[in-house]
């Protein structure tokens, strides 16, 4: 199995290849639609020109589904070649209010016009794939669970409660609403950072990202998009899986680019992993935190961080990497 690891600046771009006789290819999420014309589009045109592809946006952040509005206005025959999106639309979204007993609350989704986080993205996606004829499946929610060629996929998130808690949003344009960088954790050591109680992210929109587990063959791999750990957690616990039972994994593309409030230490408990993919530049939110990567540390037999931007040495001492308890690769493929 080949992945390429994209250089989306702060998003997720993954193709899979899986190598398979009916070669099936994946691609998880498209970066930002400045990252996709610049680092992705022309190698990915070239890949998707052979093969069964199939597409995977998580959610509506323009980290994730930049580049495919960017297809959809201006090179909509390269979406020919995809077979199926997956992809929960607004409609599906808002369709699941399933079996909350309280009043939800009303979550504002600002318009970012930065282009961050953009719910008019959101409704465009709908738009465009109804116009292009784009077959696409939507009202994905944890434990569904499907074969696609000779590969197995488990959706572990959204889940059901996370979907209730977020089914009112109220869609309005913000007309001031500035996303500003901030500061990171990179002065503090491994074993201060992991003194700090894990509080978990809240944002709606990554509450209602799809994560993936998928299984090939020998190999099995865990796709986490911007998901929350407790709903990844509450759906391996049904699965069967526990500290005594863990989930083998050959690879994790860490949650939230390596967000503190994305990996907990519960999550971490009920897997064990090697190799950990990293995806994002750092410039604008300060990812990955290095509270969650002390996590993982702590949690997992010389773990080995895989970034596709080189910032090992902005987030780790000489003295720290210097322990030889986990590694760092910076590359843009992996090999299974």
């Amino acid at each position: 199995m080949r992945i390429k690891f994209y250089q989306a600046s702060m998003g997720d771009c993954f193709l899979l290849d899986f190598e398979n006789e009916a070669r099936t290819k994946f691609v998880i999420d498209t970066g930002t639609k400045v990252a996709f014309q610049d680092n992705i589009f022309e190698d990915l045109k070239e890949e998707l020109k052979t093969g069964n592809n199939y597409l995977f946006l998580t959610h509506i952040d323009d980290d994730h589904i930049g580049g495919m509005v960017y297809l959809c206005e201006y090179e909509a025959s390269v979406i020919q070649c995809v077979k199926k999106v997956f992809y929960n639309t607004f409609d599906s979204l808002k369709s699941m209010t399933l079996s909350a007993q309280d009043v939800p609350p009303e979550v504002l989704i600002h318009d970012d016009p930065s282009g961050f986080t953009s719910y008019k993205n959101g409704v465009r996606m709908g738009n465009y794939t109804k116009r292009l004829g784009v077959s696409v499946e939507s009202c994905i929610v944890s434990l569904n669970s499907m074969p696609i060629d000779d590969i197995s996929i488990t959706f572990l998130s959204p889940s059901e409660q996370t979907l209730n808690k977020y089914s009112s949003w109220v869609e309005k344009e913000a007309k001031s609403f500035a996303q500003t960088s901030r500061n990171t954790d990179y002065d503090k050591s491994i074993e201060k950072l992991l003194m700090k109680p894990f509080v978990e992210d809240t944002s709606p929109t990554n509450g209602s990202s799809i994560s993936l587990l998928i299984e090939h063959k020998d190999k099995k791999l865990l796709f986490l998009g911007d998901a929350f750990p407790s709903d990844i957690v509450t759906a391996l616990q049904k699965m069967g899986y526990s500290k005594q039972n863990k989930l083998k994994v050959d690879i994790v593309k860490v949650s939230h680019h390596g967000s503190k409030g994305n990996t907990s230490n519960e999550l971490l408990e009920l897997i064990e992993c090697e190799k950990y993919l990293i995806s994002t530049d750092g410039k604008q939110h300060g990812h990955p935190d290095k509270e969650a990567l002390a996590r993982i540390i702590s949690s997992q037999k010389s773990p080995r961080f895989i970034f596709n931007y080189d910032l090992v040495h902005k987030i780790f001492t000489a003295e720290e990497l210097a322990r030889k308890n986990f590694s760092v690769d910076v590359k843009n493929e992996v090999n299974l």
